[in-house]
């Protein structure tokens, strides 16, 4: 290296020296993807790709300013601004964030030392040196200052301008901690034990992975994740962010920090992160009881099963309809919203998780689309003790039957779903533990062409109590209900009942434990918690929060408590040195621990 910054200062002083090159490595997220880079140069002097360093850069109009260092000792915050042909930067803004996390390296060098596979017989103006380089900087991306379709300006910034920051200040929230998880100031270099909610890690059905801990060694490269390996179920792979060092021991170098995580189903070449198909990250829900888990006397060693508690959120409606007096008595949560209604012309399929009580009456809804009256739409109903669909067909109500007494459902499954092809509304549903998804009639409406109304106005659970004809409703609580505009297959429809290991329960699977296969592009709402906005309670769209549910007339809140049998990590007697807490970041506030 020496000898190169040598040949570099010679070359400086050459009468006759040769053209210097620009390379640039754009790093757009070094927090999430250390090792991505986006590697050019500005094409000026050689207008194909360049090997530097044995890394390749291909050609992109670049052009800067401000890189010059002031001697008034500002920090210099240059700006770069790069082609964006075929909208090559729009797609990394786009992807990462406006580039938030992004970083820029920019090397320069002399041609006569760049590599010798860049010519054919050698480099015909020197001898290729790859320590011989003029300058190597590193700056952040600042703000992205200007975008088109020519170009994107960004402004750069030195690691080191710090103006305004104070050292002395951070955030302590009561409960929680504040540290990266692994990184500085945590340090934890255990095995992995849990997701970031918290919950054990599962494959794609929902069953547990125990992670496999066979000759655990955090510092044991084994584990580094290979793309050439095949992987199988529980097996345990890191990456390294090498722009992160950690500070592990008072006796060890820094080494980069890993990010561990654990196979949920076999595979070969998949990258882990960002990946819950096939790898789901080791994290901390940054509550001191995670930090029990890792930092107690004792490290983790396997998992045994244990009850966990669940709180659940329904809507309990009462099942009473008009009084004689005239005051309404039934209840509904519902929306007009024509962005969420308008979705019920095409393709769709609607989920309801819900614990039919009976006892309401002859007439009772469970589902609503029509504001009003059923002068169109279509509304799931009882009809004494059976369970049908109501829908308007040439000018006249008709109900269609199930061939199912509500009084024999208990805690169900239902799903609704239309065929925009020919018109037709399916129902299908799953009801004790183990059941798969049957259809109870292959088809429930066979209506074409302009006989079959169809005019939904809103989406309505229970009876509709916002208008002068007024339904009784479902004596039933209400416990989840999801909508998708798509016809999902019984395989994805299957899976959101999930059923616990030795236990009797069943429900309805959390929004975040269902995956990309339910929580994809075709996902309306996802509803599972209720809330309120300050003056009306809501029944809140877990998705994308867009599309909550106002409730009306007659029902109430509560919560449901059952267990459910979960994997919990256990412990043997093995102490880390280091204390956690304290400090100010990449410190740990007290001398370390022996």
């Amino acid at each position: 290296m020496a000898e190169g910054k040598n040949k570099i200062a010679r070359s400086l002083l050459d009468l006759q020296p040769t053209a210097i090159l620009d390379f640039y490595q754009i790093y757009p997220d070094i927090v999430n993807k250390p090792t991505l880079s986006i590697n050019i140069h500005a094409g000026s002097v050689f207008g194909e790709k360049l090997f530097w360093q044995n890394v390749k850069y291909d050609p992109v109009p670049v052009e800067c300013e401000g890189f010059e260092i002031i001697a008034n000792g500002r920090l210099p915050r240059p700006k770069i601004r790069i082609a964006n042909k075929d909208f090559l930067v729009t797609k990394l803004l786009q992807d990462y964030n406006d580039l938030k996390n992004g970083q820029i390296i920019r090397k320069r060098t002399f041609v006569k030392y760049i590599d010798d596979v860049n010519f054919d017989g050698g480099n015909p103006f020197g001898d290729a040196d790859s320590t011989a380089e003029i300058s190597e900087e590193k700056f952040v991306i600042g703000q992205k200052t200007q975008e088109n379709k020519i170009l994107v300006e960004l402004e750069l910034t030195s690691p080191l301008d710090l103006e305004n920051f104070e050292l002395n200040h951070r955030r302590i929230l009561g409960k929680y901690c504040y540290w990266q998880y692994r990184g500085n100031g945590c340090r934890y270099q255990g095995a992995p034990i849990e997701r970031e909610n918290g919950d054990p890690f599962k494959d794609p059905t929902g069953g547990y992975v125990v992670p496999d801990l066979t000759d655990f060694n955090s510092s044991n490269p084994t584990f580094l994740w290979d793309e050439t390996k095949s992987y199988n179920i529980s097996d345990i792979a890191f990456l390294e962010n090498p722009n992160i060092k950690i500070q592990v021991s008072p006796n060890r170098e820094s080494e980069p920090m890993k990010t561990w995580y654990v196979c949920v189903s076999g595979n070969s070449g998949q990258r882990p992160e960002n990946n819950p198909t096939y790898w789901q990250k080791d994290g901390c829900n940054k509550k001191l009881s995670a930090c029990k888990k890792r930092f107690l006397d004792g490290a983790h060693e396997g998992y045994v099963s244990a009850d966990l508690d669940i709180e659940k959120d329904y809507i309990q409606f009462s099942g009473l309809g008009i009084t004689g007096d005239g005051e309404v008595a039934s209840g509904c949560f519902r929306s007009d919203d024509p962005s969420l209604t308008g979705f019920f012309t095409g393709d769709f399929t609607i989920a309801m998780y819900l614990d039919p009580e009976g006892g309401e009456g002859t007439v009772a809804r469970y589902l609503d689309t029509k504001a009003g009256n059923l002068s169109g739409g279509f509304a799931l109903s009882n009809k004494g003790e059976d369970l049908g669909i109501y829908y308007n067909y040439d000018a006249s109500t008709q109900f269609d039957e199930l061939g199912l007494s509500q009084n024999r459902l208990g805690r169900t499954l239902i799903f609704l779903q239309h065929d925009k092809s020919d018109k037709t509304l399916y129902v299908k549903s799953a009801i004790d533990k183990g059941s798969v998804v049957t259809n109870y009639e292959e088809n429930i409406i066979e209506a074409g062409g302009s006989n079959f109304v169809w005019d939904v106005n809103s989406f309505i659970i229970g009876a509709n109590v916002v208008s002068s004809t007024n339904n009784p409703t479902v004596r039933a609580k209400y416990y989840n209900i999801a909508i998708w505009n798509s016809l999902l297959d019984d395989n994805k429809l299957g899976k959101l009942l999930t059923f616990e290991k030795d236990s009797s329960a069943s429900r309805f699977i959390r929004y975040e434990d269902a995956g990309s296969g339910l929580t994809g592009n075709s996902l309306i709402a996802w509803y599972e918690n209720t809330g309120t906005d300050g003056s009306n309670d809501l029944f809140e769209d877990s998705h994308t929060g867009g599309f909550h549910l106002t409730g009306f007339g007659n029902y109430s809140l509560d919560t449901e408590d059952y267990k459910v049998k979960v994997l919990q990590p256990s412990y043997s007697g093995v102490q880390y040195y280091w204390l956690p807490f304290g400090g100010f970041p990449g410190t740990d506030g007290f001398s370390y621990q022996q």
